[in-house]
């Protein structure tokens, strides 16, 4: 049973248009029509963002992999995803070739069922994602004819430095100087002869 797509086509409204019996989305107006594929409420994923996150590494998108919702694959796209928090709180898009400075950063990336994988499988709206034990927060969700994607956003993550040694009588630490966060702390210890 289809609704009217609502579409204008040739001043008529068009039936909703599918490509084949197992194409689940409208081609015009992206209606969902019911379907019993397997739904992937929730993904999980692990990646290396902790090691690429560090004052003066390379802006690089990092390696994720799915563990919990698979055949969903993790999509660099080509680009770089990092976005850098400015002065005014607004994030803006890192550039290839631009290194981690200290500061505040986001990561964007798409996760979807590529190479008719969505034939079998679907995502949706309410489908979450945590990676490294963290949730990400959903920000668009893509149904495209033979595949479909989602967008997700991490949470906030601060890169500091901490190169800068302090001292005091009794201990010594690492202070990063944009933002004073202390590492390293430790009690001095008598040399030994």
């Amino acid at each position: 049973k289809n609704k009217e797509c609502g579409a204008v086509v040739d001043s008529t409204k068009a039936s909703h248009i599918y490509d084949s019996d197992t194409d689940y989305r409208c081609n015009i107006c992206k209606f969902k029509r019911e379907d019993n594929r397997p739904h992937i409420s929730h993904m999980e994923a692990t990646s290396d963002i902790a090691s690429i996150l560090a004052v003066g590494n390379k802006a690089v998108n990092p390696t994720i992999t799915v563990t919990v919702g698979a055949p969903v694959l993790y999509n660099a796209a080509g680009t770089i995803n990092w976005y850098k928090k400015d002065d005014n709180g607004n994030f803006k898009a890192c550039s290839s070739g631009d290194t981690f400075t200290t500061g505040t950063y986001r990561l964007t990336c798409f996760f979807g069922l590529y190479a008719g994988d969505n034939s079998t499988y679907y995502l949706d709206e309410n489908t979450t994602l945590t990676v490294d034990g963290e949730e990400w927060t959903y920000r668009s969700y893509r149904p495209m004819s033979g595949y479909e994607y989602m967008v997700f956003c991490s949470p906030e993550f601060t890169v500091h430095d901490f190169t800068e040694g302090h001292y005091e009588e009794t201990h010594h630490w690492h202070e990063c100087p944009a933002c004073a966060a202390i590492q390293n702390t430790a009690a001095h210890t008598p040399d030994h002869e």
